[in-house]
């Protein structure tokens, strides 16, 4: 017996157990595909695009610290320092660095730093004459980017255009 197909053993069958397969079998056709709704595709739309996990970010962030201080101690101990001065020297240097990812720069809602982005959002909105940034497809922000980097090259032809009147007087 194979994949429980066949007799569970050929003694007494006169035959010699070989299962063959049934040809004359019609499998049913492929149904007919049932396309996702519209309220599907932007739950799973919203499921991919998610923030990331504030949580993980800080552990790993603690965990990068803790390494560099356990190579910190390391060295330290390779220096032949106390133990007493080598736990005060890593507990310093860990204060140091838990404080140097504790800035107040101003980020976005998925933790990316938003720098300049409200100048640039701007022109975005006023390049696709959309109201919601979260409604701009790929096309439309190319094409944004496009009028953007246009405006900017004009901007310098402009510019070199003056900055070239002002030499000759």
């Amino acid at each position: 017996m194979y994949n429980g197909i066949g007799l569970t053993t050929p003694r007494g069958s006169g035959t010699n157990g070989h299962v063959q397969r049934n040809w004359a079998f019609v499998r049913p056709g492929k149904k007919d595909k049932d396309y996702r709704a519209e309220d599907d595709t932007k739950k799973l739309d919203a499921q991919l695009n998610r923030p990331p996990n504030k949580e993980i970010l800080d552990h790993d962030r603690k965990r990068k610290i803790e390494v560099k201080c356990i190579e910190f101690e390391e060295i330290l101990e390779k220096q032949g320092r106390t133990p007493e001065e080598i736990k005060s020297q890593v507990d310093s240097y860990r204060q140091k660095l838990m404080g140097q990812g504790k800035t107040d720069i101003a980020k976005d809602e998925f933790g990316r730093v938003a720098h300049g982005q409200a100048t640039l959002l701007l022109l975005l909105l006023v390049a696709t004459s959309s109201s919601n940034p979260q409604e701009l497809n790929s096309y439309q922000v190319a094409v944004a980017v496009v009028v953007v980097v246009f405006i900017l090259v004009v901007a310098v032809v402009v510019w070199s255009i003056e900055l070239s009147h002002h030499t000759k007087l």
